[in-house]
């Protein structure tokens, strides 16, 4: 955690969490020694904060100002949802754009980056005889070295591979086999290749029948609140998948994470189809520990891929909630476990909070664009916590987080890309027009 800094701040309303410390009477920034003096009892935000809620924009928060209704402070008991707000990014939607920041970021070699080599990205899309997407295809890539890729499409029938994470060069003969069920499908392409299409006869495509829903959340520091968000709010989204998607069944999966010399480095629990019992697993944790800046996120991603991710018919994903990056040294250790989840078929879903860095982003949007999730981030709008970076993006829409991260869920179970709703929209970063914007240069970017 850097010092000064808000210490995890996130909200999940509808699966949004909330923000804490630095915020109200009494509150105080803490610096690193301050960290490990025991766990958090309240986050400094109360009644007399002021918060206007995502109306700070110059537009009211859904459902009025959240001034009076804001957060509670100590003694007030469970902070209210639907607070926080948020942007959100598709990397591999706007991938022209996204190389450029990747040659941008790699030139500055700054220390601790994750470097995935991401030229000559593969979309391989596979689709029944209909043109409807096929989610959960077994797709393998070979070469001449072998097998170079093996995993699972995500719902809208698409995998990506990079050939020069495997060290593949430009123009080498790539072999792509196709398995739905008991048929198999097979198609050519070259290193090179911007996509290719395999059409798989006699198979049907079909949305997720399952949502697995990990959640991988930083706890150190000042995060009690951030957790008690969490009690009031995961029946929230479960409630919502549950009248859109009545015959999906949920899982719910935790992991909490800190730092080597905290009372825990890594703290998981397994899936459960009970909310009941999920929300008791998040019930007993407390928020401690920390110190100094970076966190270990590469074991808490270590640890995401071990759970029992459903296969088949299931959509997986895990939202990962930080402010910190892992520490340096440890970014191939960041690689491995996000070539590994895409691999097992899990989309990562990051949400950068106040405090985050250039570090951070990088990191975030790597996960993110690697395993076909979508990156989120924080915003200002709400008027709660300490102030959040403004991405390296052109343009986005800004709606509470809750609102975010249910899109999120409905696009895993749809396979479809789903529009930002014009009532859920408080403001615009950048100019974006039906959707998209123009950049100096002419590229046109979806702020999907």
């Amino acid at each position: 955690m850097r010092p000064n800094s808000s210490l995890l701040v996130v909200c999940l309303s509808a699966a949004a969490l909330g923000a804490c410390s630095g915020v109200g009477a009494g509150a105080s920034s803490l610096g690193p020694g301050d960290r490990g003096a025991g766990p958090s009892t309240s986050s400094g935000i109360g009644a007399s904060t002021g918060v206007t809620g995502p109306g700070t924009a110059g537009s009211s928060a859904p459902g009025g100002s959240t001034g009076s209704a804001g957060t509670t402070g100590a003694g007030g008991g469970i902070p209210q949802s639907g607070l926080l707000t948020a942007g959100s990014w598709d990397d591999n939607l706007n991938f022209d754009f996204y190389l450029k920041y990747l040659k941008k970021m790699d030139g500055a070699q700054m220390p601790g980056l994750p470097l995935i080599p991401r030229a000559n990205r593969l979309e391989i899309r596979v689709t029944d005889s209909a043109g409807t997407g096929i989610s959960n295809a077994r797709v393998t890539v070979t070469g001449a070295d072998g097998t170079m890729l093996d995993a699972p499409t995500r719902s809208d029938g698409r995998v990506f591979f990079f050939p020069g994470s495997v060290g593949a060069q430009t123009s080498a003969a790539l072999q792509i086999a196709v398995t739905v069920g008991s048929t198999t499908a097979t198609a050519t392409a070259q290193v090179g290749d911007a996509s290719v299409s395999v059409v798989v006869a006699g198979a049907t495509g079909a949305a997720p029948t399952a949502l697995d829903l990990a959640l991988v959340i930083d706890t150190t520091g000042s995060m009690q609140d951030e957790i008690d968000y969490l009690k009031a709010e995961v029946s929230s989204i479960a409630s919502r998948i549950k009248t859109d998607f009545p015959n999906v069944a949920q899982r719910w999966a935790l992991i909490l994470y800190r730092d080597t010399g905290d009372e825990y480095v890594v703290r998981s629990f397994d899936f459960t189809d009970s909310l009941t019992t999920f929300q008791g697993q998040l019930s007993r944790q407390v928020a401690d520990g920390g110190g100094d800046y970076p966190e270990a996120p590469d074991q808490a991603l270590s640890k995401l891929t071990t759970l029992t991710f459903s296969q088949n018919a299931a959509a997986r994903m895990a939202f990962w909630i930080a402010d910190a990056p892992h520490h340096e040294g440890r970014e191939m250790m960041m690689v491995s476990d996000i070539l590994l989840a895409q691999r097992l078929g899990i989309h990562l879903y990051p949400i950068a909070a106040s405090g985050a860095d250039d570090l951070v982003e990088y990191t975030m949007r790597t996960a993110a664009e690697v395993t076909g999730g979508r990156y989120l981030f924080l915003t200002d709008d709400s008027g709660i916590g300490l102030s959040h970076d403004e991405p390296t993006i052109p343009c986005y829409f800004v709606t509470t987080l809750s609102r975010a991260m249910s899109r999120m869920a409905t696009m895993e179970l749809t396979g479809t890309n789903i529009d930002v709703a014009p009532a859920d929209v408080i403001r615009t970063g950048g100019d974006p027009v039906a959707g998209k914007c123009t950049l100096a240069d002419g590229q046109v970017v979806s702020a999907l």
